[in-house]
């Protein structure tokens, strides 16, 4: 009886420390993400912590954000520079790119999105995301659909990440990639 107890709780032990490494392992990933991504598209942390758990909700991830992420920025300087087709995809939304432009990275989302949303004819709504976004611009609608009940929602909860703790995750992600070397 004792010595079955004791391999009992030797497997727990044992199922605790994966369980936790993997947690460890979880958390250094995720903010090593987020702190490249951040470095990649300027946007911050945070902001890009709000988009994760909207995509999240919606089915999406913040890799296909991301992807958006560089057409969007693609049409908003096509826009600025003159490109008259991209141009007239944010006048259809009623949005000048400029002004999108000036906006952080979550915010363009959010004024893009409403605007894409509002749009009544499905097929038009699509559309219009595919001239803003790319032929992943469709992909996004449902994130969209839920940005604003989403970013609420994890401000509520208090999730999101910080700069300091993704730098910090990605710091740990490193030193695990060493000793692991």
């Amino acid at each position: 009886g004792l010595k079955t107890a004791g391999l009992g709780l030797t497997a727990i032990g044992a199922g605790g420390f994966a369980g936790a490494s993997y947690a460890i392992k979880q958390f250094a990933n995720t903010g090593s993400t987020l702190d490249d991504m951040s470095q990649r598209t300027g946007a911050s942390v945070e902001a890009l912590s709000r988009l994760d758990f909207a995509a999240k909700m919606s089915g999406s991830s913040l890799s296909e954000i991301e992807g958006s992420t560089k057409k969007l920025h693609k049409s908003l300087a096509e826009a600025i520079g003159g490109n008259k087709e991209a141009s007239a995809s944010f006048k259809r939304l009623g949005l000048s790119a400029k002004d999108v432009a000036k906006l952080p990275l979550d915010k363009q989302m959010a004024a893009i999105g409403n605007a894409i949303t509002a749009i009544a004819d499905p097929v038009e709504r699509e559309a219009a995301a595919v001239d803003i976004f790319g032929k992943s611009g469709a992909d996004l609608i449902p994130v969209f659909n839920g940005l604003a009940d989403a970013v609420a929602r994890a401000n509520e909860l208090g999730l999101g990440w910080t700069s300091a703790d993704a730098e910090t995750a990605a710091a740990l992600g490193d030193r695990i990639d060493e000793l692991s070397s």
